[in-house]
């Protein structure tokens, strides 16, 4: 992988940490106002960790599209 990858990789890596310290300070209000929130985390997340692991495998233009919309 290039080193231009790596950079892109490691920051929606960071993102992906930013979204998971987000859900766990949402798991401890249990208001029912946030389970849509939670829902819409917890899909971002999955959705990120399959793209990480589809980029380390086969780095696409496809990839880094939805990459570079989570890191807006």
């Amino acid at each position: 992988m290039s080193d231009q990858t790596d950079e892109f990789l490691r920051r929606v890596k960071a993102k992906k940490k930013q979204f998971e310290a987000d859900l766990a300070k949402l798991n401890v209000d249990t208001h029912d106002s946030t389970n849509e929130t939670k829902k819409q985390l917890e899909k971002k997340i999955d959705e990120m960790t399959v793209a990480i692991k589809q980029a380390g495998e086969n780095f696409t233009d496809s990839i880094a599209e939805k990459i570079n919309g989570w890191l807006k």
